[in-house]
């Protein structure tokens, strides 16, 4: 089995309170790993290391070089106005900024600004990516795509994250999960 995530000794402290010091572990392609841990052991500082969305006090972190780390946060949220759509593109990946610019464009109805969006999905070949976050809303039983964040409950919220990390799945952005 190989290898796609390597972790050595990993620390991370916050003031005088150590969280984690000299963690090592490995994930191998097609491996499933489950944290365990009381409330505050640090199972979602390491996941935020991870993923890149924090960093480690000492210790290396290595992916194979194709793998891409995505997680769903306990509380995911929003911008208030965001619609669900927006919501299920919201990230820092190219794919997605793109497909943002489009619809920012459509909503705006700049037609210099569609043209560019149409030329780089066109170049990208990103068209049925839309197609396929409202396929994998629905299947969440998620509908009303234009209905905005600010009223929806704690578990549509969730499935919104789902499908968003689902619709980088389906376009190549994320290989591991």
């Amino acid at each position: 089995m190989e290898t796609i995530l390597q972790v050595e000794n990993l620390a991370k402290a916050y003031g005088d309170w150590d969280m984690f010091e000299g963690l090592t572990m490995s994930v191998g392609e097609g491996e499933k790993v489950g944290l365990i841990g009381r409330n505050g052991a640090g199972k979602t500082s390491l996941l935020d290391i991870i993923a890149g969305r924090d960093t480690p006090d000492s210790g290396t972190i290595t992916f194979r070089r194709d793998c891409r780390v995505a997680y769903l946060v306990q509380t995911p949220s929003w911008p208030a106005g965001t619609t669900i759509l927006e919501a299920c593109f919201s990230g820092d990946t190219p794919l997605l900024k793109l497909i943002a610019r489009y619809e920012k464009a459509i909503e705006s109805a700049d037609a210099e600004a569609m043209q560019s969006a149409m030329n780089d999905i066109d170049a990208m070949g990103a068209w049925d990516y839309e197609a396929k976050a409202k396929e994998i809303l629905t299947r969440l039983r998620i509908t009303e795509f234009d209905r905005t964040v600010d009223n929806l409950s704690g578990g549509e919220l969730k499935r919104i994250a789902l499908a968003n990390k689902e619709t980088l799945v389906c376009a190549g952005e994320i290989v591991m999960r």
